[in-house]
């Protein structure tokens, strides 16, 4: 009987990680391993689970108590930061994400490149844990390097596209008008009345940037009429609000529904304001255009307009977005003049890729094998389907942000297994609603 090693993947934001998580699955799969994966519902069931290696997207104050549990369970914890690539200072940082005595309890933390490499370690020696700090790139990364990229090769139309990229959710957040300052108390982000005016300086810039935005959107569906535009809000954002903005403009469309990678490469240009997605523009060969109108740079992160065409007014944005539909905008060169500027932050920009760097640490983990039958013990599936409801009465289960079918499961193996050149069609089984099972058989 063949016996596996176990993988848990938690998706806290679909759109930004999913596919990223489902490219490591799969190379965990091919290696032999079981992997779990879906949205945190996922959490209850590790008490009855295999013990494995739980990996989760930030070590931040409100998991410190989580990964304990799942520590004296038997389990591994893992950690790579979604949001370690840009930030707006290293202080921040470090104070907003890392400082906390969550650091005790992670195993192993991987980095997107040296420089969060050196601000992780630094933590690590503050706390005296014992933290191995790894720097292998970002899997987000792999996905927009050849030949991995070509998983996902959408149509472009015969219309030139527009992507415009906001993130106000300080100002528009999905939890209402105050919701991003509850969820920075939450994460023992706020610790004084200095951090709070801070923070409210930052609310009062986002509703302006918001309104400038606005003013943004409604200029080009005017220059670029015949054009595609298309609104993809944080998800952290309230969407709505956006949606019925663009009701006004025939070619506005509000849409987060798919990834990132999808819209931008159907897209011509892509816009932002220091943005992560101005760095994966650039990588899958857009011209990102960063719209800095207002003069704050207290909350603004550098790094994604260190790759883009940086303005502040509505004119300029226009007439690069004309260089570029007209081919008059050289993006190679663009490219090749920039690229160095991110090597200091991301360390798979070439070379191995991060997905198997992963695994190659965590190969290197001492785990038990479990039998490959284990998920066909009756007793097991009804402790899954008791845990199931608990998810349900915790209203766990169907948010907009990481709810997960098998459909979806299914189409990215799909397209990810001739690209991989997996030796075989990996099976998935669905444990609980957007939880999943992944195997070869």
């Amino acid at each position: 009987m063949k016996k596996r090693k176990y993988l848990y993947l938690p998706i806290e934001t679909k759109s930004r990680e999913f596919e990223a998580k489902m490219l490591l699955a799969l190379e965990a799969v091919n290696r032999g391993y079981a992997v779990i994966i879906g949205n945190k519902s996922m959490n209850n069931l590790l008490k009855i689970m295999p013990t494995g290696v739980y990996f989760y997207m930030n070590s931040t104050s409100p998991m410190q108590k989580i990964f304990a549990k799942f520590k004296s369970q038997g389990h591994i914890i893992v950690v790579h930061d979604e949001e370690g690539l840009v930030q707006s200072s290293d202080q921040r940082y470090m104070d907003g994400r890392l400082r906390f005595d969550t650091i005790n309890e992670v195993d192993s933390y991987f980095c997107w490149g040296k420089h969060q490499k050196e601000l992780v370690s630094k933590v690590v020696e503050e706390y005296s844990a014992n933290t191995k700090v790894v720097n292998t790139g970002h899997p987000r990364i792999d996905l927009l390097r050849s030949p991995i990229s070509l998983y996902e090769n959408p149509q472009k139309t015969e219309k030139s596209t527009i992507l415009i990229n906001t993130k106000h959710a300080e100002y528009n957040h999905n939890k209402g008008e105050n919701g991003w300052i509850e969820i920075m108390k939450i994460h023992n982000m706020i610790n004084s009345q200095e951090e709070m005016d801070l923070r409210l300086d930052q609310v009062k810039y986002k509703k302006a940037l918001f309104s400038e935005y606005k003013t943004l959107i409604e200029e080009l569906s005017s220059e670029f009429s015949n054009s595609n535009i298309i609104v993809r809000p944080h998800p952290s954002e309230n969407g709505n609000v956006w949606k019925i903005f663009a009701e006004d403009f025939p070619n506005v469309v509000v849409d987060r529904s798919k990834s990132v990678g999808y819209w931008i490469k159907k897209s011509d240009v892509v816009i932002h304001t220091s943005c992560t997605t101005g760095i994966e523009a650039f990588f899958l060969g857009k011209l990102p255009i960063t719209y800095k109108p207002i003069p704050e740079y207290r909350f603004g992160e550098a790094l994604p307009d260190l790759v883009s065409f940086e303005t502040d007014n509505v004119k300029e944005v226009v007439d690069v977005i004309h260089s570029v539909i007209d081919d008059k905008f050289n993006i190679d060169e663009h490219f090749d003049k920039n690229v160095a500027k991110l090597e200091p932050y991301i360390s798979n920009i070439s070379g191995p890729f991060s997905y198997q760097l992963i695994m190659d640490e965590i190969d290197k983990i001492p785990l038990i094998q479990y039998n490959i039958s284990y998920f066909n013990h009756i007793s097991l599936s009804m402790k899954i389907f008791v845990s199931h409801l608990s998810n349900i009465k915790n209203n766990l289960l169907n948010v907009e942000t990481r709810s997960i079918s098998l459909e979806e499961m299914n189409d990215v193996v799909d397209k990810f297994v001739p690209i991989l050149k997996l030796r075989k069609r990996p099976k998935i089984k669905k444990l609980i609603n957007n939880v999943y099972l992944i195997q070869n058989g």
